[in-house]
């Protein structure tokens, strides 16, 4: 298959990855978080199971297999419980933009690690997201410090996890790119996720498998399709595909999820809300763009080098 194909491959992820917010909470309005992040894994990972199998684990670079789970697992964590913990639907929908930071933090983290070269609007792009998150949070910057403590002190939980998933996610993407070698692990990782997950509910949390509908088991089997193909789709997409592609059109992942999660749960969003998530695209939009100047850069810098050494010939 050619490079686009994987990178639309990997597109398909985003849409999916968009109704997630919206379709966890719904789940976990209906039974407790534990339990249904605890089944909605379990389904995905049954999913992938089926049609990827566990991969021969012995041909896998032993230090990328426990560094790949390690993050996969904590990062699935954070971001399934940042959410059931969330204390309304609009709070859910709150929590879901911050946890889109990991555009911004993977670009970040790739200028770290010398991946790429350093450029000021980078710190730009990152100033505009986290001033667009404050945004959002403070309704318009509208509130009083103490209110914002209060906030924190009531529930700080859902916004440290989705913070942490995050910077969770951009190691694992920059993992994922430098070290798979093309291998597709997304089955087993998910098999890791649903064991922590069931260790934690069965010796922790006494689990009680409880009573559903047919309307808690359809949002439960779509969610996980949705989460487990996401992944898979994405997985594809990262090792095959055009990285920068995915990472920057991963940047409107916020709004096409909040205005689902609105349409879902009949909230009329406030316009503080909408320009606070317009401010953390731009943002991430301007990384993006300080990463595309250095590769069209070093592009031109190329063809002039290949354009002497023809004269020379």
């Amino acid at each position: 298959m050619s490079k686009n194909l994987y990178t639309s491959i990997g597109l398909s992820a985003i849409l999916m990855w968009s109704t997630l917010v919206g379709l966890i909470r719904l789940i976990s309005e209906r039974i407790d978080p534990v339990t249904s992040v605890t089944l909605l894994y379990s389904l995905s990972t049954l999913i992938l199971l089926i049609l990827f199998k566990i991969p021969k684990l012995n041909k896998i670079p032993k230090q990328y297999l426990l560094l790949a789970t390690l993050l996969f697992v904590s990062y699935e964590l954070c971001f399934s419980f940042s959410i059931t913990l969330a204390n309304n639907s609009q709070q859910a929908i709150e929590v879901g933009v911050l946890n889109h930071l990991w555009p911004s933090l993977t670009i970040l983290l790739m200028v770290v690690f010398k991946e790429i070269k350093f450029h000021a609007l980078l710190i730009l792009g990152l100033s505009s997201a986290f001033f667009g998150i404050i945004y959002i949070q403070t309704n318009g910057l509208n509130i009083s410090f103490h209110q914002v403590m209060r906030n924190l002190i009531d529930n700080p939980l859902p916004y440290i996890l989705a913070l942490a998933a995050a910077f969770i996610w951009a190691f694992y993407c920059l993992l994922l790119k430098k070290m798979s070698n093309g291998e597709n692990i997304i089955a087993f990782l998910f098999l890791m996720t649903s064991i922590t997950l069931w260790i934690k509910s069965l010796f922790f949390s006494g689990f009680n498998f409880p009573p559903l509908d047919l309307t808690t088991w359809s949002y439960l089997i779509v969610a996980a399709l949705f989460l487990g193909l996401g992944y898979a789709a994405w997985n594809i997409g990262m090792v095959y595909g055009n990285m920068n592609v995915l990472i920057s059109s991963s940047y409107f992942i916020p709004v096409i999820s909040a205005f689902f999660s609105a349409l879902l749960f009949g909230i009329s969003l406030k316009t503080s809300f909408w320009l606070g998530t317009f401010l953390v695209v731009f943002g991430s939009i301007l990384c993006w763009i300080s990463t595309s100047i250095h590769s069209f850069s070093l592009l031109k810098s190329q063809k002039r080098t290949g354009r002497r050494t023809l004269k020379l010939k």
